[in-house]
């Protein structure tokens, strides 16, 4: 049994800018979704983030360029193993215990996502709120 790292929610916001409640609605879905196809039925911890794709990456020593928008990024915990992704042939699928997702804040589109080892402090990177997982 996994144990949880819940985020401390003081200091989070209770809603973000330009995240309505179907788009907050849409992420939640999305989020649950893409935990099972990883592996994990019980995701916790999530919470979404309201930055733009450059900060979030900045301050989370991620990939530099690409073109930079205003973004929601949902992240969550638990053990994932992310086997539908593109890699190298015999190569192991990732695999980690956090997962991030970057959104275009106007349409949802999604840009970017990660499974790994990367916990980040949400706090020190711009307001977020919690991602209710329960399903």
């Amino acid at each position: 049994m996994k144990e949880s790292t819940k985020t401390e929610t003081a200091g989070s916001a209770r809603s973000l800018p330009g995240l309505t409640p179907e788009k907050l609605e849409k992420i939640r879905k999305w989020s649950i979704k893409a935990a099972a196809e990883m592996g994990e039925d019980h995701p916790t911890d999530g919470i979404i983030l309201a930055t733009t794709r450059h900060h979030f990456y900045e301050l989370t020593k991620g990939p530099s360029g690409g073109a930079d928008f205003d973004a929601f990024i949902a992240a969550y915990k638990g053990d994932f193993t992310a086997n539908n992704t593109s890699r190298p042939m015999g190569a192991a699928a990732p695999t980690g215990h956090d997962v991030y997702v970057i959104y275009r804040a106007d349409s949802l589109e999604l840009s970017d996502w990660g499974v790994g080892d990367n916990a980040f402090d949400p706090g020190k990177i711009g307001p977020w709120m919690p991602l209710d997982l329960d399903h």
